[in-house]
């Protein structure tokens, strides 16, 4: 069922978070939402009962929302503390005031992570060029790439952790958490990492002060293993071949997940400002 949901606002949300319930707080009818499209005066919502599998009573429902206005923030930390806690994709603004669609991770570790990176399966191909991983590809629910100029903006505004999450073979999970995260110039996209801590192993301390290389930028050593900064592409191969439990150097995988070159399952990496 969609309803069409009224309200009255200055300006149109930039974010919208729904629930549904009924009105009675006696029926034990429960209820996925999905927002289908935000506008100034109305939100469209799809609600489907997920008490039983088919059938709609005749009851009256509530929908619940949280709007954040058009004031954009500048990270999924920041959005996390203006109230929105749900993890998905939001909008934020840039520090040069363009807006860009990023999926925020509001559970892990408390949350307000940016997510800049996800492998989950092999449908999106990593084995791109530079003008590519610098602007970013892929789909926010599922695999993609931020954007080397993206990470730049925001690693160079604010101080950032990044979190690596890794499912390896085996399905074990483990992550590798480093308390500085910087990409630097975007004429050769420099990486600064360092403060590992975690159980994953210090892979991506190889890649400290490497350029980012490409098959068409500096690609003699990481050519065959997608985008990679230079030094730890066969080590931290995270935007390697997607193949789970294969081995070899071109699989996307951590070297110290354990101790061997083994592609994993599930690889997700995130960023939050420190302060």
């Amino acid at each position: 069922m969609n309803v069409l949901y009224q309200m009255c606002l200055a300006s149109t949300p930039v974010h919208v978070t729904a629930t549904a319930r009924p009105t009675d707080p006696l029926q034990p009818h429960t209820f996925n939402v999905t927002l289908i499209d935000i506008q100034r005066y109305s939100v469209l919502v799809q609600l489907e009962r997920t008490d039983r599998k088919s059938g709609w009573d005749e009851i009256s429902i509530t929908v619940d929302w949280v709007s954040m206005n058009a004031t954009y923030k500048p990270n999924c930390k920041a959005i996390l503390d203006s109230g929105l806690r749900t993890s998905g994709k939001y909008q934020i603004q840039l520090n040069d005031l363009n807006v860009v669609e990023v999926y925020c991770d509001m559970e892990t570790d408390g949350g307000g992570w940016t997510v800049i990176q996800r492998r989950i399966d092999g449908s999106v191909n990593f084995e791109r060029n530079l003008a590519s991983y610098s602007a970013g590809f892929g789909n926010r629910d599922g695999n993609y790439w931020l954007g080397l100029s993206t990470m730049h903006k925001l690693t160079t505004t604010d101080s950032y952790d990044l979190r690596v999450d890794v499912t390896g073979c085996n399905r074990v999970k483990k992550y590798a958490q480093y308390s500085t995260f910087r990409v630097q110039s975007p004429n050769s996209y420099i990486l600064e990492v360092s403060g590992y801590s975690g159980n994953a192993g210090d892979t991506l301390g190889r890649s400290n002060g490497q350029m980012f290389q490409t098959v068409d930028h500096f690609g003699v050593h990481c050519r065959r293993r997608g985008g990679w900064w230079a030094g730890g592409c066969s080590y931290a191969s995270l935007n390697g071949l997607y193949a789970p439990c294969r081995t070899g150097e071109i699989t996307a995988g951590w070297y110290y997940f354990n101790n061997e070159h083994l592609g994993a399952r599930f690889i997700e990496m995130k960023i939050r400002p420190r302060n």
